[in-house]
């Protein structure tokens, strides 16, 4: 229906939302029982709190990675950062827009630049950080420097990062190339 540059420019680009779901919508239905009885038992085991989380309606119905960045910073810079600076191993498991998100806290990546930046499904990453300094700049997360581990080799789509991929940068570029828009 959008074309699959509109496509990737909402997928990729830094501030550019895809249009919101409708209401009714199959992607976005939070009235549903099977939601209710979720939310709820989020609840009994204390991972949602109705008095301080948003009220599920309140979902985001679209969003960009900017605004993806605003909810996934708060938890860079009050849990991981804090655990990573005590010297503690850290792994982060997330979906492709919330990694990137976060990728471009890791390495400072441009607003431009991370369009080009791509996330392979299920496919682990390391990250090493120098821990002594704490990197701030205005208008920024604090951030770690990180170790550059990428490979000569890196495929196109990870030349950005500073992780080194838990596999060849062969496989790495097939699922650039599977998973690219």
């Amino acid at each position: 229906e959008y074309g699959k540059d509109q496509v990737k420019l909402w997928r990729r680009s830094w501030d550019v939302p895809p249009p919101p779901y409708e209401d009714g919508c199959e992607l976005h239905e939070t009235e549903t029982e099977a939601f209710k009885a979720k939310v709820e038992m989020l609840a009994k085991e204390g991972k949602y709190d109705p008095e301080a989380d948003p009220p599920p309606h309140e979902v985001p119905r679209g969003e960009s990675l900017k605004d993806t960045q605003e909810r996934v910073a708060p938890y860079w810079e009050n849990v991981l950062l804090p655990s990573l600076q005590a010297g503690k191993k850290v792994v982060v498991f997330g979906h492709e827009n919330n990694l990137r998100a976060l990728l471009k806290i890791l390495d400072d990546i441009g607003e431009d630049d991370i369009l080009t930046v791509d996330v392979p499904r299920a496919m682990p990453m390391v990250y090493i950080f120098e821990r002594e300094e704490l990197i701030t700049a205005a208008n920024k997360p604090p951030r770690l420097r990180p170790l550059r581990l990428t490979p000569e080799d890196a495929p196109e789509g990870s030349e950005l990062l500073s992780a080194r991929y838990l596999a060849d940068a062969e496989l790495i570029g097939a699922l650039h190339k599977r998973d690219i828009m």
